[in-house]
This record gives structure tokens, sequence and C-alpha cells, in this order.
């Protein structure tokens, strides 16, 4: 798939599968995969890569983005291939408060995936809850993370990043499970967040 903006954008849906698609968004502003609003969506065996060439880099956007209370998710057996793409983190979980309500994220499993080459993080869990339900991250292999972003965008560098923010709500609690990952050359970029 092709897209000139999202490769796949599923909004206010649940119970989606995103099997086995080879995904590129070259276009502006752009993500492979964008979920808002989502419940029960599952992304299995996608490959993302060539994103976002026109942008002049931001970190707004990502190759797999799910965004505003998106919620029970399952992201695993993925590529998400960085090079030749400018958008910033490879997956992210975060409530935007320009998407109302925006609430902390939760039971999200992301296991089992290959991030490399990408600007900044590899992973970012930045609007979690593990209180409400699991937030978990394992048997991923996270390589050459955190590159650096084009403009100077205040961004972090790291294979795997927890933002500890809440934008809606509740601050998040409980404890998220890390375990089993590789993890390699994490922000070369440098700055205290690396690594």
């Amino acid at each position: 798939l092709r897209g000139s903006c999202f490769g796949i954008e599923i909004s206010n849906s649940s119970n989606v599968r995103i099997v086995g698609n080879d995904i590129s968004s070259p276009g502006n502003h752009c993500a492979g995969i964008h979920v808002q609003n989502g419940q029960f969506i599952k992304t299995f065996g996608n490959r993302t890569h060539d994103s976002g060439q026109n942008v002049t880099g931001t970190k707004f956007y990502h190759m797999i983005y799910y965004t505003s209370d998106s919620n029970h998710a399952e992201v695993a057996w993925n590529e998400v291939d960085g090079r030749n793409s400018n958008i910033c983190r490879g997956i992210q979980f975060h409530s935007s408060p320009a998407n109302t309500p925006g609430f902390n994220q939760y039971d999200l499993s992301v296991h089992d995936n290959y991030i490399h080459d990408t600007r900044c993080d590899g992973l970012n869990f930045a609007t979690v809850d593990p209180s409400k339900g699991k937030v978990e991250a394992y048997n991923n292999l996270s390589v050459h993370t955190g590159l650096g972003v084009l403009t100077g965008d205040q961004s972090n560098f790291s294979c795997i990043y927890f933002a500890g923010i809440t934008n809606a709500g509740s601050p998040g609690a409980g404890t998220a499970h890390l375990y089993n990952n590789t993890l390699v050359d994490c922000g070369p970029q440098g700055g205290s967040d690396s690594g």
C-alpha cells in the first residue's frame, strides 16, 4: 500500500486486524499506520518504510501511531524501517489533547517487532496507565534508533521511552513490563535522553 499521507488510517473503530501489508507514505505529515480512538486493533506482520519524505523533520509523525483513546492494542511481528523516512518515532502511543478526550492508554502489548533506523525513539509509551490494563514490550529488536530529527525539533533519542505524561484525566499508575528486548545503538544522536 502506498498512501499520500497515511498508509492505513483507522478512526473510531473496533475489532480490526491490520495484517501482512507493505506500507509506504512518502507525502507530507504522514504515518504508515495511524489509529485514533481504536479499540481492539491488532497490527501484525506489516512492513512500514519510506514515509514522510517531504516532511522537514518533526516529532509529530510516526511509522505506527496509536493516538487518542486507543486501547486494547497488540502490535507484533512488524518491521518498522526508518531508512528513507523523515518522520520521528517507530511506534508511538500518545493520546493528544487535540483529539478529545485524550485519556491515558492501556492494555497495550508490543512484541516481536524489528524497529530500526528511526530519527527519534524506536518505541514510545507517552501517555499510558498500566493500572487500567497491561502495558508491555517484549521480544522486540530495536537497532540504530534515535538518529536525530532534521530541524532540531525537541524530541527523544532512545530505543524505548516512557514520557510519563498525562494530557487528560488522572495520571498513570501501576507497572509497565519490559522484558527480553534487544536494544542496540540507541541514541547515537546523543543528549541526556539517548541510550
